[in-house]
């Protein structure tokens, strides 16, 4: 039996973090979709934490933001 995919807290910080990010730099999801090579429901599921971003997706996402991974997890992490 399939069960429904539940995101951890880490997913859910992750994706909360970078939707803040983005509305702080009001940097459109289609302009980072384009820019990581990806396309924007792909990137759109991540932000909203439907999917797990992998540490490899996670570190693509924070340099193109000039950012750490460290800093778009947040302080707790």
């Amino acid at each position: 039996m399939r069960t429904k995919h539940q995101p951890t807290d880490l997913t859910v910080r992750a994706a909360e973090n970078l939707r803040v990010e983005l509305a702080r730099r009001r940097y459109p999801q289609r302009q980072l979709a384009d820019r990581l090579g990806v396309t924007a429901p792909w990137l759109n599921r991540r932000v909203h934490g439907q999917v797990s971003l992998n540490l490899d997706e996670l570190a693509k996402i924070a340099d193109a933001l000039d950012m750490t991974v460290t800093e778009l997890l947040g302080e707790s992490a």
